[in-house]
């Protein structure tokens, strides 16, 4: 019997296995530089829209339970080795530790009124004269009278400020702030006069333009604001891996502060109606979202996002980074952006600066954010 081939082969020739491979390789080598990439942006992308989804959450309940809620960025400690340091400024503090990893609900403490009733004469029950404040228009200091040392507000306002917070004055009497808010002052120095019960208290503000210069304003009706306190039976809620929310002055606005020497925890709290309310002086809120694991090559640590001349009266030089060359290394960053006075919030990516590493226009890294129509 006669057997006729077919003239087709089995298996691939030696050449074709070796292209094969080559493209695979190619391919292999494409997918590993462009996804590590794709997954950080994705990373940021969702941790920026996750701060703002529990920001929003925050102000959804303070319009529910009618008091303040809102939502603390708990620094993290852990940041702080030695490897993670991206500098020391002059007074020895680190600027690493202002980064944070997690989130944590919080909400308002309960004010105290000294004065409920606003008695202006002598109670006749008690026979004690009157708490109430009185503002002088020529210094950022204002007088608390008829406090007992023992009184929960003045106690109250002792241990804030041992533990490095800025408990609040809160006086609606003298009207709204700037942004439209009821007019509340931090608590920055509270001094006893002698023995007396009156103390001498430093503002963060002299209210010159809420009772005019040369009027000393006598105020009946205040309130003491304590700090907010964690919000109970909520976990702390963590960001995505290596995502932070870098709060150092001059990249989130306004930042985390340092009281003391030692940084504390920033806060974003909304009153009832939606508006911000801590920050107190912050008209827009800023809040830097960035992958904290990139590191300067020449260096080894990590990136410091702030600008080369910090200035705050100059805000031209105040955005003067030299060049690009952080950005480039610092690869996707994203800012949850906030309105003080209406609470309306969105995300943006950081506009980055020109060749020379100046802006053109004052707001800096926060241009799209200020410029886009759909910007609070």
């Amino acid at each position: 019997m006669t057997r006729h081939r077919s003239g087709r082969r089995a298996g691939f020739t030696l050449v074709e296995l070796l292209v094969a491979i080559a493209i695979i390789v190619v391919l292999a080598a494409i997918s590993a530089a462009v996804l590590p990439s794709i997954v950080e942006q994705d990373r940021t992308t969702d941790a920026a829209a996750t701060i703002r989804q529990h920001l929003m959450i925050a102000k959804a309940r303070a319009t529910r339970e009618s008091n303040g809620r809102g939502v603390r960025f708990i620094l993290d400690s852990g940041l702080s080795d030695p490897s993670r340091l991206s500098g020391v400024d002059a007074s020895g503090f680190v600027y690493g530790a202002l980064l944070s990893t997690e989130m944590q609900y919080i909400e308002a403490a309960p004010t105290i009124v000294p004065n409920p009733l606003g008695l202006t004469t002598r109670d006749p029950v008690t026979g004690l004269d009157p708490a109430y404040v009185e503002f002088d228009p020529t210094t950022s200091a204002c007088t608390l009278f008829n406090l007992d040392p023992l009184s929960e507000a003045i106690l109250v306002m002792q241990n804030d400020l041992a533990a490095r917070w800025f408990p609040k004055l809160y006086c609606p009497v003298l009207g709204p702030d700037a942004f439209g808010r009821t007019q509340r002052f931090e608590i920055h120095r509270l001094t006893q006069q002698g023995s007396s019960r009156n103390w001498t208290v430093v503002l963060d503000r002299q209210p010159h333009s809420l009772i005019g210069a040369g009027t000393t304003e006598r105020v009946y009706r205040f309130a003491i604001e304590p700090r907010s306190r964690a919000l109970l039976g909520e976990p702390n809620i963590p960001l995505p891996k290596n995502v932070c929310v870098d709060l150092n002055q001059f990249v989130s606005l306004p930042g985390a502060r340092v009281v003391n020497g030692q940084p504390i925890d920033f806060e974003v709290m909304f009153a009832p109606s939606g508006q911000v309310v801590d920050p107190v002086s912050a008209g827009q809120i800023y809040l830097w979202v960035r992958d904290y694991t990139k590191t300067n090559p020449t260096t080894g640590k990590p990136l410091d996002m702030r600008p080369a001349l910090p200035n705050a009266g100059n805000l031209a030089a105040a955005f003067d980074y030299g060049n690009q060359f952080q950005f480039e290394i610092g690869g996707d960053q994203q800012l949850v952006a906030i309105k003080a006075k209406t609470g309306a919030m969105g995300v943006f990516p950081v506009n980055w600066p020109n060749a020379t590493g100046i802006y053109a226009t004052t707001p800096g890294p926060y241009t799209l954010a200020a410029k886009d129509s759909s910007s609070p």
